[in-house]
């Protein structure tokens, strides 16, 4: 053990040099790999008249973007506004259908007909109302808006259309329209686009993203509020108008035929004493 320790000693001694013999070899090629490739880079320089200090910081970053804002946006909070103005116009929409009754003919002295477009009247009126408290409350958050007059306009031209889906609705098909207004509402809030892009949301709210009445609402509402881009704005209000002259015809042709149905199962309804 005493001669084989003392091997070792020798090894380990010769070792030690060896790894310092190694590391100043090293250390000279380094320099010496660095001195040429500076000498080469200075040649090249010439050569071509590239400034090496230029074509470093190209390598580093090759391509410089140029940011240009069309439509600055001051704040997170008026960027996703015009999802949220939205969806409030539409709960208040709801809420008023729930607390003011719609009603049916039977019973009274008036046709189907008469009963729709007669209190359409006061429910619109409600909707202007919630409208102005909406954009009352814009203005006392701050929102960014751009263009005040199209966007209060827009903003009431929404709260109407709202307003006339959800009551035709109800008055139509009667209790169960309330539910169908509320399963609009929760299917609206994830596939209208209103906060995250629609293009990365699951396919099943992509399928649903165009048949949304909030869809075109916070498009029209957004452009009016933020910067308007008229080849947006214009055929989301072409649809909006649309979607209200349909409903109208659609929910007088239902409500001649399920007035009295509909009458029948409120009735019944309040029987039960669950609502």
């Amino acid at each position: 053990m005493a001669e084989g320790s003392s091997k070792l000693a020798e090894g380990s001694v010769s070792l030690a040099s060896g790894a310092s013999l190694l590391s100043n070899g090293a250390t000279n090629a380094l320099f010496a790999a660095s001195s040429s490739l500076g000498s080469t880079a200075d040649t090249l320089g010439g050569i071509t008249g590239i400034d090496e200090d230029t074509l470093g910081d190209y390598f580093l970053s090759p391509v410089e973007l140029e940011r240009n804002e069309l439509f600055p946006v001051n704040s997170y909070g008026s960027d996703v506004s015009p999802f949220y103005l939205v969806l409030s116009m539409w709960v208040g929409a709801v809420i008023t259908c729930v607390m003011l009754k719609p009603g049916t003919s039977q019973g009274t002295k008036y046709s189907p007909f008469e009963m729709y477009f007669g209190k359409l009247l006061t429910y619109i009126i409600m909707s202007i109302l919630q409208a102005c408290v909406t954009i009352m409350g814009c203005y006392l958050l701050g929102i960014q808006i751009v263009n005040p007059i199209l966007f209060i306009a827009s903003c009431i031209l929404v709260s109407m259309i709202f307003m006339i889906l959800i009551y035709s609705i109800i008055s139509a098909i009667g209790t169960v329209g309330k539910a169908i207004g509320v399963i609009l509402l929760v299917l609206q809030i994830s596939a209208t686009g209103g906060v995250y892009p629609i293009q990365i949301m699951h396919p099943f709210f992509k399928a649903l993203y165009p048949y949304m009445p909030m869809t075109y609402g916070i498009t029209l509402i957004r452009e009016a509020q933020l910067g308007v881009v008229w080849s947006n704005y214009i055929p989301a209000l072409i649809i909006l108008l649309a979607i209200g002259c349909v409903t109208i015809t659609v929910a007088v042709i239902i409500k001649e035929k399920l007035d009295k149905p509909s009458h029948y199962f409120e009735e019944k309804l309040e029987e039960s004493g669950l609502f």
